[in-house]
């Protein structure tokens, strides 16, 4: 693997299963009351997943298959920025 593939392979294997962690913290907070836990995957489960979709995307604008143009760094990065930007605004 090159370097950006390892990357996005990385990236791959870092998000968090939301469908696995959500259910688990529902029963950890139902048997451990008033410990942050439960809350604190809760608010970064959703951060963390729109981050590693963030990076994947931009990695992979990086990692050129054979058949793919040339793409400037800068307007792939400022793409991602307006892509967020009006996720945001929406």
């Amino acid at each position: 693997y090159t370097p950006i593939e390892g990357l996005v392979l990385g990236t791959v294997l870092c998000c968090l299963g939301d469908g696995l962690v959500i259910p688990k913290m529902k029963e950890f907070g139902e048997r451990f009351k008033g410990h942050p836990m439960p809350r604190l995957v809760f608010t970064w489960a959703p951060l963390e997943a729109s981050f590693v979709l963030t990076i994947f995307g931009v990695l992979m604008g990086f990692s050129s298959p054979a058949n793919q143009q040339k793409v400037s760094p800068t307007l792939l990065v400022l793409a991602n920025v307006l892509r967020i930007l009006a996720t945001l605004a929406i």
